[in-house]
């Protein structure tokens, strides 16, 4: 059975972002959340929901902004480590800077950087 793949992204807007697909085929998930979580465990709860509703293992990154936007603290997401446990992986990532192609689900902005994270660092 195929894996869910997901990023996650505190963004330089102040949102953070949340994008999660059928492993490399297609989009499960687009997100833009505030950027500061409500509850301590509210990103684990998105994350372990997700794989509860779909069935599946998710197997999940946080990408932090390495070229100048905010940190993981700066977002209130201190909180946030690499984690393992039998609904989900999450490990924290620098993801590199650079385009890719457009995907077919539009009207929460531009996700391409976070599709790109995802064939970097999830499919590995």
């Amino acid at each position: 059975m195929n894996r869910i793949w997901m990023a996650i992204n505190a963004s330089r807007n102040g949102n953070t972002r949340l994008l999660a697909t059928d492993g490399p085929r297609g989009t499960l998930l687009k997100a833009c959340l505030k950027e500061q979580p409500s509850h301590p465990r509210a990103m684990e709860t998105i994350v372990e929901g997700l794989s509860l509703w779909e069935g599946r293992r998710i197997d999940a990154v946080f990408a932090v902004d390495a070229w100048g936007g905010p940190s993981l603290e700066a977002h209130g997401l201190h909180w946030l480590e690499c984690r393992e446990t039998p609904l989900y992986s999450l490990e924290v990532v620098v993801p590199e800077r650079r385009r890719d192609r457009r995907n077919g689900v539009s009207g929460l902005g531009d996700f391409r950087d976070l599709y790109s994270v995802l064939r970097r660092e999830v499919a590995k």
